[in-house]
């Protein structure tokens, strides 16, 4: 079986802020080759939550080149290979959006996800995130180092391969039914956050955890959240503090990283009861299949719970 690896992390919430990657080439079943590169993302903005989740800061990438200064290295690296990613939307789309900010053409690369074949292989595990997939097949790994993740994944796609006795990602997606995706670039009107925000609401970069720890089991913990509307009984960035506190992290703008859209009281229906654009959005997307939510606002603080009034100390840590 011959494929690639890869694995992004991210400076912040944009999909946009590659600042590390991480590249295993994968032939006939065999490690042949790893690479690891930090990038400077074209915005240098690092949220505390991201920094804290991979160790990575402004200070180790300000030399680096940006993203599309490596792109020439990469690309023959990868070209007319399969690639595969842990949770690989995440991933793709953060290769679409850094190649769109550069105006670079987006290869179409078919893809795997290791989420998806974990969770078709493996049933029997308790959660497929990486580490426990990792932990289960006895994969030693630095969890959340770009270079690291890949390895880990490249592992899980072979063994899963030698499981199903697949020769290729083709013959494993097809005996667990699994489609593979593509990477086929659609552009589309730019709104990630490096391209400023409207000054009428507070901008997520602006709003980092007043907390040391984070309940790893809380519905927010990790999960993407849109505000639209005027919330009655906070103010916008108050609900935002609390969603970062209690691990969450925040956009004004909606994309397929959203997991949760909370409306206003006065963004069910606008002027002559049309739907605001980002409902309109989110309800495309999950026509399309997107894992969204939306929740009023009376959900929203029910959810959030203790934890989200907390400023101190929330009960796990990371």
């Amino acid at each position: 079986m011959n494929f690639v690896a890869i694995d992004f992390e991210t400076a912040n919430c944009s999909l946009g802020s590659a600042c590390a990657l991480g590249i295993v080439i994968v032939e006939l079943g065999e490690i042949v080759h790893k690479e690891f590169r930090l990038v400077r993302p074209k915005d240098l903005y690092f949220s505390s939550f991201n920094t804290r989740i991979h160790g990575i800061t402004e200070k180790d990438v300000i030399h680096e080149p940006e993203f599309n200064e490596i792109w020439p290295q990469i690309l023959p690296l990868i070209k007319g290979r399969n690639l595969v990613a842990h949770n690989a939307s995440f991933d793709m789309n953060v290769l679409r959006e850094v190649l769109l900010q550069y105006e670079l053409p987006c290869p179409d690369f078919p893809y795997s996800c290791t989420l998806q074949i974990s969770r078709r292989t493996w049933p029997e595990l308790r959660s497929h995130r990486l580490n426990v997939v990792a932990e289960y097949l006895g994969i030693s790994f630095k969890h959340h180092d770009a270079l690291e993740d890949a390895l880990a994944c490249a592992s899980i796609a072979i063994k899963a391969c030698q499981v199903h006795r697949a020769h290729t990602l083709e013959e494993l997606a097809e005996t667990l039914d699994i489609n593979m995706g593509t990477t086929a670039c659609i552009r589309r009107p730019r709104q990630s956050y490096a391209y400023g925000y409207s000054s009428k609401y507070p901008n997520p970069k602006d709003i980092c955890p007043d907390v040391s720890e984070f309940d790893t089991k809380h519905p927010f913990y990790g999960a993407v959240c849109v505000f639209t509307g005027n919330l009655k009984t906070m103010s916008r960035r108050e609900a935002m503090q609390k969603v970062v506190n209690c691990g969450g992290c925040c956009s004004n703008s909606v994309s397929k990283r959203t997991r949760f859209l909370i409306m206003g009281e006065t963004d069910y229906y606008r002027v002559k009861g049309e739907k605001s654009a980002k409902y309109r959005k989110v309800e495309q997307m999950i026509s399309e299949g997107l894992n969204i939510v939306i929740l009023d606002e009376e959900k929203f603080i029910e959810m959030l719970g203790p934890a989200g009034a907390k400023t101190n100390n929330n009960i796990a840590s990371r």
